[in-house]
């Protein structure tokens, strides 16, 4: 009976154990994987639980050979459940961060496994040496001991990099373009270099987080880009942003309004010839993309002149419709307020048969996410 006892506490100390990196993943698996792997977060919460096993042994005192078929046995039990859940349930993102593949799954298990294992052996050649020399101290004191340095070490750093991200605040924010051809917001943080997480929270509830490390310079300033496209395309109304520790703990928090967000404007669709002049009278900040250099080319050409009339950079699918079935295009970036020329080429082949079957018109469509433009126009008269 008391072997029973002692096989029920050992199995709830491992399956409590198993459940903390689990349980953390289910809730915070986008926050960790900013730090850690899933292998990784398994392996030093294994570590942690060595030590917490080795305590459990010094002070409950459980029977060795009942601790030893629950170290066995029981890790492997809790992996069959879960991919039995797994089986039900779906594969949820934080068990594929934690164990997507077989072989996590596999070191999942063993970690525990050996963690407990450890921990016996651990306290069977502690107690020996505390026998047989006599200024060794217990087992029980030794167990005790660790657990506490680790304890001061885990709330001392969490303390440590709540206070050094604590300078942290956020100076401006402005949305504008990054990574070359995307809008997003740049978040200008000031404050000494340290380990911090910024948020940026969408109208629609939508988030995104970065991990911002410290450069190893003396510098206040940070600037952290944040493309909308993590969040969906830029939305009218107000974005929340965020700085907080690494412990979780808010920072500072600022807001930023879209009050447009990137908006259609087709001025003008023309077309010319194979060889002819295709010049545009647009302000020097436009944004023109043509198939070649120089604005003549050997092929027939369509041009869409548009403006973006929203208080946000974005990209404007231009489409003109070949034959049934077939269409080319390409994308133009612009920015707020400024205009914007994209000029496609149309092989000669489609533009006999547009002659041909279209009554020698083409047909061009302009859209931003639901709005579309459609226009159809006529192509120069065959030489």
């Amino acid at each position: 009976m008391p072997e029973d006892t002692d096989s029920l506490k050992s199995a709830a100390l491992f399956v409590g154990g198993m459940v903390v990196p689990v349980a953390g993943a289910l809730l915070l698996h986008d926050v960790l994987a900013l730090y850690l792997s899933g292998p990784e977060l398994v392996s030093l919460v294994a570590i942690g639980f060595g030590a917490v096993s080795w305590l459990f042994l010094t002070v409950v005192d459980p029977e060795e050979l009942a601790f030893l078929s629950v170290s066995l046995v029981l890790p492997w039990v809790v992996v069959l459940v879960t991919v039995g859940l797994v089986l039900a349930t779906g594969v949820h993102p934080g068990v594929r961060y934690l164990m997507g593949e077989i072989g996590e799954l596999v070191s999942f298990g063993a970690s525990f496994m050996i963690a407990g294992l450890a921990a016996l052996v651990v306290r069977r050649r502690t107690e020996r040496l505390a026998n047989q020399v006599g200024w060794m101290p217990s087992s029980r004191r030794l167990a005790l001991v660790l657990s506490g340095v680790l304890v001061v070490l885990l709330l001392g750093g969490a303390g440590m990099a709540t206070v050094s991200a604590s300078t942290a605040t956020i100076a401006s924010v402005d949305s504008g373009v990054v990574d070359h051809r995307a809008a997003g917001l740049n978040v200008t943080v000031d404050g000494q270099p340290a380990e911090y997480r910024l948020t940026v929270v969408a109208p629609n509830g939508d988030s995104y987080t970065r991990r911002v490390s410290p450069t190893g310079s003396t510098r206040r300033t940070t600037t952290v880009a944040v493309p909308f496209y993590r969040l969906g395309s830029p939305q009218a109304g107000t974005y929340r942003v965020e700085v907080r520790a690494i412990t979780g703990v808010l920072v500072d928090a600022e807001t930023y309004t879209i009050e447009t967000p990137p908006r259609l404007s087709v001025l003008d669709v023309k077309t010319v010839g194979p060889g002819e002049s295709l010049a545009f009278d647009l302000p020097a900040n436009a944004t023109i993309y043509r198939p070649s250099p120089g604005p003549t080319d050997p092929e027939t050409r369509v041009a869409v002149i548009l403006t973006n009339t929203g208080d946000v950079a974005g990209e404007f699918d231009v489409v003109v419709h070949l034959k049934p079935g077939l269409v080319d295009g390409r994308e133009i970036f612009v920015r707020p307020g400024q205009t914007g020329a994209n000029v496609i080429a149309i092989d000669d082949q489609h533009v006999d048969r547009l002659r041909e079957e279209e009554n020698g018109t083409v047909t061009v469509e302009v859209s931003y996410e639901d709005t579309t433009v459609t226009r159809t126009v006529e192509l120069p008269p065959a030489e």
